[in-house]
């Protein structure tokens, strides 16, 4: 936040205001996007973390066996 109120000419106060005010409103309707977006990730992924196809097979880590 420091360096976007240096370059727009806002107060770090102004600037969190504005930040708060016009991007990170927190209601209800976001509140039910964040927990959407939290179940699908959670619902996606293994839990030794990995990637799951909408059939349920798991996705290869090619990394892992390195």
């Amino acid at each position: 936040m420091p360096e976007i109120a240096i370059i727009t000419g806002h107060s770090l106060k102004d600037g969190k205001a504005i930040l708060d005010t016009h991007y990170l409103g927190r209601s209800t309707k976001l509140a039910v996007s964040a927990a959407a977006k939290l179940e699908h990730a959670a619902a996606a992924t293994g839990t030794d973390g990995e990637q799951k196809l909408e059939n349920n097979q798991i996705v290869p880590d090619a990394g892992r066996d390195k």
